[in-house]
Order: C-alpha cells, then sequence, then structure tokens
C-alpha cells in the first residue's frame, strides 16, 4: 500500500494531462488515418501493393529519400565548420551569432521560400545584377530546378543543425585537443582523431532532425522546384486535390513515416561505439599486415613520426594562434553563412 501511495505522489501524474491531449487530438486521427490505409474494415494491404507496383510512385519516394539525405549532407558540411568557429569564438561572440542563426529561423518558412523566388528567378536580384554589369546576356537559370531545391532547403534547415553541434562541441574539453598537440600530433590528426569522435552525438542529432524534417518538406520543392523535383507530400497532395480518396494519400504517409522510423531506428543508435570495439583483431587485419601496401604505409608512418618528433620540442612552447589568413577566412565563412 505503501509503494501505491509513493507511486501516486510521483511527478510522472503531472504529464496525464498532456498525454491525454496527445492521445486526442493526435493518435486517434493517425490510428484512423492508419486503418484507412487498410481499408478497414476490410483490413488488407491492397493500397500499399499498389503503391510499390507503380514505378512513378517508388520513384518519387525514393526521390524524396535521395533530396533529404543530400540536404542533410549540405547542411553537416556547411553547419560543421559554422558551429566549429562559433565555439572557437569568445562567449559574447558566440551568443550574437547563435541570437543570428536562430532569428532567421524564426521567420515563417514560407517567407523565406518566396524570399528566394525573389532572388534566383529570371528578374530576381542575381539575374538582374549579372544583366546590368553585361556579365550575361540571359538571365540564368537558377529557379525551378534541383539546385534551388536544394539551396531553399538548407536556408530553412542549417539552424537545426548548427545548434545541436554547438551544443556538443561546448561540452568538449579543450585540453584534450591541447594534449594531443603537445604529444606530436599535427592540427588535422588531433582534430580527426579526438574532437570530431567527440562531437558524433551532436552530428547524429543534427542529422536525425534535419533527415527527418526534410522528408516532410512541401512548400520548397513545389515552389522553388520543377515538374521532377516532387516530394511525396507534393504527391500526397496532388492526390487529395485530384479526388477525395484518403486510401492512396493515407498509404503514402505512413510509407514516409515508415522510412522515418527506421532512420531514427537504425541512426539513433550510438554512433561514437566503445573503445573496446576495434581492440580485438580479426584474420581479415591480420593477414591485411602481410601485404605490401600496409608495410609501405608502416614505414611511411615511421619516417613521418621521427620527422614529428624532431619538430616537437621546436613548437612545444610556441603560442598556437591562428594565421591571419585563417581569421579572414573564418570571418568571410561566417558572414556567407
Amino acid at each position: 500500500m505503501k509503494k501505491f501511495q509513493i507511486f501516486g505522489r510521483s511527478p510522472i501524474w503531472l504529464t496525464v494531462p498532456a498525454l491525454a491531449v496527445l492521445l486526442v487530438v493526435f493518435s486517434v486521427p493517425l490510428i484512423q488515418l492508419f486503418l484507412t490505409s487498410l481499408n478497414a474494415p476490410a483490413l488488407s494491404l491492397a493500397n500499399y501493393q499498389a503503391f510499390f507496383s507503380r514505378p512513378a510512385y517508388v520513384r518519387v519516394l525514393l526521390q524524396t529519400v535521395e533530396i533529404s539525405v543530400v540536404a542533410t549532407a549540405m547542411c553537416l558540411i556547411i553547419g560543421y565548420p559554422m558551429a566549429y568557429l562559433m565555439v572557437a569564438g569568445s562567449k559574447q561572440l558566440r551568443m550574437t551569432l547563435i541570437a543570428l542563426v536562430i532569428i532567421p529561423y524564426l521567420t515563417s518558412g514560407l517567407v523565406r521560400t518566396y524570399a528566394w523566388i525573389a532572388i534566383l528567378g529570371d528578374r530576381g536580384l542575381i539575374n538582374n545584377l549579372f544583366l546590368s554589369l553585361g556579365i550575361i546576356s540571359s538571365p540564368l537559370p537558377l529557379i525551378y530546378n534541383r539546385a534551388a531545391v536544394y539551396i531553399g532547403m538548407v536556408h530553412i534547415m542549417l539552424p537545426m543543425m548548427i545548434l545541436p553541434l554547438v551544443s556538443s562541441m561546448i561540452g568538449v574539453d579543450k585540453s584534450l585537443v591541447a594534449a594531443a598537440r603537445s604529444m606530436g600530433a599535427r592540427p588535422f590528426t588531433a582534430f580527426w582523431r579526438v574532437f570530431l569522435p567527440l562531437t558524433l552525438p551532436g552530428i547524429r542529432s543534427g542529422c536525425l532532425l534535419v533527415f527527418v524534417v526534410c522528408l516532410g518538406f512541401y512548400i520548397t520543392p513545389a515552389a522553388l522546384g520543377g515538374l521532377g523535383d516532387a516530394m511525396l507530400s507534393n504527391f500526397i497532395s496532388s492526390q487529395m486535390a485530384t479526388s477525395f480518396n484518403f486510401a492512396p494519400a493515407a498509404t503514402a504517409s505512413f510509407i514516409l513515416l515508415a522510412v522515418a522510423v527506421v532512420v531514427l531506428s537504425f541512426v539513433g543508435l550510438d554512433l561514437a561505439g566503445t573503445p573496446a570495439a576495434g581492440a580485438k583483431p580479426g584474420w581479415k587485419s591480420y593477414f591485411g599486415r602481410l601485404t605490401v601496401s600496409h608495410r609501405l604505409k608502416r614505414y611511411v608512418d615511421k619516417v613521418g613520426t621521427r620527422r614529428r618528433a624532431s619538430q616537437w620540442a621546436a613548437g612545444l612552447y610556441r603560442a598556437d594562434e591562428p594565421s591571419r589568413l585563417a581569421k579572414v577566412a573564418g570571418f568571410v565563412f561566417v558572414i556567407l553563412v
């Protein structure tokens, strides 16, 4: 009886109203939509078989995944250096840059998408500038193509990539990188072997957020893309606009949801791994040691190690200040982002 009293005073009961609201406004419609995709009350997989039996539908699904993967990779390539520069700066500069990253995210995605039409259009800002300077004689095809879709998606999703990366990088102990440098590691080696593995949780979180949200993009492909750049959300919209048959749209929705669940199930695992994961040499690594390429690599590594050891004492107490060129390049990169 005492255990029930303790459980009754648990703070978990404070979540009951929120769970009830979610159950009513989210779970119940989701279950009804799922039953619609199964042709309830018959409960058949005919709609799913019809979806995968049509090559056009499968192509749209694969295209949706492809666009989402490429947009996620572009956000990571742009966002990681940006987050690194934000963390490397002073606290005041970091807070200013974080505010500048968040403020555009508070603007409606529809507004930001149509702003790119004014920039990339045939009579947009870029084409008018090039025409007035005489660089081109006719407008460049900057819009209604796959590149414009990537630009719009990356612009919208970049804050979702930068913020988890910044949160992960702030928690990295900078003395670990300094210790690697003091042991003779080059800057890139210290970054690749020490700093990057410690930021893998931020990379994983940012990529998951960006990829899952990109799967459901509708406005950006419809406004900036062409006929061959449609995503599954555009397919669902066209199904609802041409007919009032909810079954095909519900089927496509749950297929998209299944893709997101599969990605979350696999990529949601710990990518960093454990230190002992690669400690056991297998038979493949044993025979790999006997190859000529491995012997050559081992010889080059020994020569490089002796050379780095000779330079270690000279550079041990030297101030590790970034060069002027690196500062200018970092400043220009931040302004461009």
